[in-house]
Parts: C-alpha cells; structure tokens; sequence
C-alpha cells in the first residue's frame, strides 16, 4: 500500500512539473513561427491618437471656429458625447480653429477656461459638414 502511495504521489509530482513547464515556456523570437513555439508577450495598448481630434470617421474633420472676446487666452474643451477633450488655447481677442472627430450634425458643448480657473464659460454648438460651427467666448 505505501508503494503505490508514492507511486501516485510521484505522479501526480511529474503531472504537475510538465504543466509548469508548459507555463513557463520561452516565447519564440519574432517571427518564429516553428511547431510549439509560444507567442510572444505584448503589452495591451491603446490605440494611437492625434494630438488633436482630427479626423472624423466620416474622413473629413468638422471645424470649430472659437472667437475669444476676452483680454486674456482662454483653454477651450469640447465633448461631442465621449468625454470632455481639451482643443486648445485662443488668445485674447483672437479666433482659432479646431477640427474635431465627430460627425456633421452633432452637438459640442464647449467650455472655456482663464489659466488661473477663475473665469469659466460655456456654450453648445451643432457642427455643419461645409462650414465651421461658430462660438464666441464673452
């Protein structure tokens, strides 16, 4: 009885040595594509984004064209339905463009802030597919 205790124990030893081993196989050089080769680890990543929100899905961006009537620049964000997303500076008495990824026809709700956060205003807009949507900061 006790040999075939340690017999079982020995095996179920071994069993679980190959799945450790199995786990802790290398991953194959890029491009190794050869019988039990393990794909590599890859990090997941977001995928890339402009800098600025170009590029509707529709291929041409929608534009913004904010005036700021104020003495000071103004940090101009937009959310066209996923999330707030800063566009840009506009200089006192200044107007400046901003392409944004979004479809002809949605609304913007803009907000625009003073770098000290102490002066805030807001306002909505609809884009228009031919000409820029128009917003002035007062």
């Amino acid at each position: 009885m006790r040999n075939r205790l340690h017999g079982s124990l020995a095996l179920a030893a071994l069993a679980g040595l190959v799945a450790l081993a199995a786990c802790q196989k290398k991953a194959a050089p890029e491009g190794d594509t050869g019988a039990g080769a393990a794909p590599a680890d890859t990090a997941m990543t977001a995928p890339s984004t402009p800098d600025t929100a170009t590029t509707s899905s529709a291929g041409e961006p929608a534009q913004i064209s904010v005036t700021n009537a104020m003495p000071h620049p103004m940090v101009v964000k937009g959310d066209w339905g996923q999330g707030e997303q800063e566009l840009g500076s506009v200089e006192g008495n200044e107007t400046k463009s901003f392409d944004v990824d979004a479809p002809a026809g949605s609304q913007v709700t803009l907000t625009a802030t003073d770098k000290d956060a102490s002066h805030s205003t807001s306002g909505a807009v609809t884009l228009e597919s031919a000409t820029p949507a128009s917003w002035t900061i007062q």
